[in-house]
């Protein structure tokens, strides 16, 4: 029978909000710790401090405890419309409000290690690692997270005892005798005003649209938006970001040859010996802060030595903030600029223009290796569809021993490894490695002696290793014959954690971008701004080479377009030129920064009058660019002999 019970009600309302506190109190623990844990990562700046952050945060931390518990909500109210025996049903609530907390609760910790890895809020293409989609490694790595970080894992405990106490304690003794009362109006439509209420509360507002992700870069900063938002919200808001849609932003006859993603690669006068061999050295998180080449934070003193006889883009900028990112944006000059990774969207199997691809109309063998598992991040299946002949990985190491219990082959054994099996490949040929013992969880081998131990962070040990591991690497290229005739060029596929006092956000992208030549004919320092996405197109005219390529990249070195850098963070497109850094949100510009002279940001210059030209070229720009990209990918047009000018 259909009754109301106004009393019942008043009180079941009471309840509610209890726990929907108890829960926000939860959220706020959570960003606490998160806040100190990655605490060199936020920005303290004049547009923003702590206390905002933690207050903006509420918002968010509200739409996500009540979209988690609608469920819960609806069978917690039924018991006052209909006649329902408690026992079995108390259980039930409980089984429901404990099973679903816990996850998002237990995601939310997790997220407080892993955010320095990413340096985003988790997001639902984290989901592939639990899968398997992304390799098996998450399940190596498991104890050795559970055994790192033992205090999170502590921490996540208590929470969640003390939700269980307060259920027993508070929630369980409210359960009473069900209801007999017959139906009215008033209880009836408080109860629809109710949910009406908790509608809005999901939503996040009456604004015309639900709160979004890009809501917390407009309230707190850009730099701070991990801090404000929850990895719930984040990784709800993400499950549904898989499709892209065409952009019409800019009219096709407002494009020029440099707002194409494609290039025509002609030779230099100054081509070094063809043809020549050509050879990535992707360094796992190899940020330009650790570099002491850069007066970094750590010690690099075999990469000093060798940028000293190379030539250096001094403002190098990486196009991504994963591996999975990083790696098509180097080797086949695609920037990141969605949420999913390219390898695991939707669009992977879009037939795509690597250098390998590129290099074999030019009778050039190829290889990439990595000595994590094959499976690994999606690695194989890009490097094949992109071109590549031969993939090297743990499984075709030889030696089981050299696993580091965690990600792969140490670097030091892998290196030598990768130089053996180039000595077998039919010359000319394009190699690339992406090393792994920088990554987490940053252990050095028991037979390797630090020269220096720093204290700071534990990458800037591991990136010491690293040095070490590239010099025992060259010196036995050295002693091969195709060593003279090699064109290497090294790199990082993002950065890593900050390690400096202060935050600066253009260090969430700067990496070294380094061209060595052995013969000494590349020597230099090059201060404009250069891009991952740029290295192919600068590179091959150098070797000697004219094609027409695929790229969203330019050549450095042709003057005749405009120098930029564009990426992607957290629902945010960005592009830089040599002087200015704009932010876009995909329908207008929400900041503008003199990156050289404001390296903290803490002066947005977008709605000084002054700048308005700045914004709307830049703003142009990056609107060229997504509008590309888009319609690429959508087109399945990503080679150049797919790509047509008339759209």
């Amino acid at each position: 029978m259909f009754t109301t019970d106004m009393t019942e009600l008043k009180y079941r309302m009471k309840i509610f909000f209890w726990v929907i506190l108890a829960l926000m109190m939860v959220y706020s623990i959570q960003r606490f710790v998160f806040i100190i844990y990655n605490y060199a990562e936020f920005d303290f700046s004049k547009s923003t401090n702590l206390l905002n952050v933690l207050m903006y945060g509420m918002r968010f931390d509200l739409s996500s405890v009540l979209l988690t518990n609608s469920l819960f909500a609806v069978l917690w109210f039924i018991p006052v419309l209909f006649r329902i025996q408690y026992k079995w049903y108390q259980t039930l609530l409980f089984v429901l409000f404990f099973f679903v907390n816990t996850i998002f609760v237990a995601i939310n910790f997790i997220d407080i290690v892993y955010f320095p890895f990413v340096q985003k809020r988790i997001q639902s293409d984290a989901l592939l690692f639990v899968t398997g989609a992304k390799g098996t490694e998450f399940y190596n790595l498991l104890p050795v997270f559970l055994f790192q970080f033992w205090f999170i894992w502590l921490t996540l405990l208590a929470v969640l005892v003390g939700l269980y106490l307060f259920w027993i304690k508070f929630v369980k003794p409210s359960f009473g005798k069900p209801s007999s009362a017959k139906f009215s109006l008033f209880p009836s439509l408080l109860l629809i005003v109710f949910f009406g209420l908790f509608i809005l509360g999901t939503r996040g507002g009456v604004q015309l649209r639900p709160l979004s992700l890009l809501d917390a870069a407009a309230v707190g900063g850009f730099n701070n938006t991990p801090f404000i938002l929850n990895s719930t919200f984040s990784l709800i808001r993400t499950l549904d970001k898989a499709r892209i849609e065409e952009k019409n932003y800019v009219l096709q006859k407002d494009f020029s040859t440099c707002d194409y993603p494609f290039e025509y690669i002609q030779p230099t006068g100054d081509s070094l010996q063809k043809p020549i061999n050509l050879v990535f050295i992707i360094v796992e998180s190899l940020s330009q802060q650790y570099l002491s080449y850069y007066e970094g934070t750590s010690k690099t003193p075999f990469l000093d030595s060798l940028m000293k006889e190379s030539l250096v883009f001094l403002n190098g900028f990486a196009n991504a903030r994963e591996s999975v990112q990083g790696i098509p944006s180097v080797l086949a000059s695609l920037p990141h600029l969605m949420d999913d990774p390219f390898i695991f969207s939707r669009y992977s199997s879009n037939k795509i223009e690597s250098v390998a691809y590129i290099l074999k109309k030019h009778q050039y063998s190829s290889a990439f290796f990595h000595g994590a598992s094959n499976g690994t991040m999606g690695f194989l299946p890009f490097v094949t569809s992109g071109g590549f002949e031969e993939y090297f990985g743990l499984e075709e190491y030889p030696v089981k021993e050299h696993f580091d219990g965690s990600w792969g082959i140490w670097d030091h054994h892998f290196l030598p490894f990768m130089v053996d099996k180039i000595s077998g490949i039919k010359q000319p040929f394009v190699t690339s490695v992406l090393t792994l013992t920088s990554h987490h969880p940053f252990i050095l081998p028991k037979d390797f002696t630090l020269k220096t131990e720093i204290k700071n962070h534990p990458i800037l040990n591991t990136i010491q290793y690293s040095d070490s591991a590239l010099r025992i690497f060259f010196e036995k290229a050295k002693k091969t014959d195709w060593y003279k005739n090699t064109l290497f060029i090294i790199t990082a596929d993002h950065t890593g954690p900050n390690t400096k006092d202060q935050l600066k956000p253009m260090d969430a992208f700067r990496v070294p971008i380094i061209f060595y030549s052995p013969d000494g004919k590349l020597k230099g320092v090059e201060k404009k701004i250069m891009s991952h996405i740029d290295i192919i197109p600068t590179a091959l005219p150098l070797m000697g080479i004219k094609d027409s390529i695929f790229s969203f990249g330019n050549n450095y070195f042709d003057k005749s377009c405009k120098k930029k850098v564009i990426n992607y963070k957290a629902g945010i497109y960005q592009i830089t030129n040599d002087d200015f850094h704009l932010l876009f949100d995909g329908e207008k510009s929400i900041g503008l920064y003199e990156w050289k002279k404001d390296e903290l940001f803490g002066n947005n210059l977008i709605l000084s009058q002054k700048h308005s030209h700045i914004v709307s070229e830049l703003e142009t720009q990056i609107k060229k660019s997504i509008q590309s990209y888009h319609h690429v990918l959508l087109k399945d047009k990503m080679t150049f002999d797919r790509y047509s000018i008339k759209q």
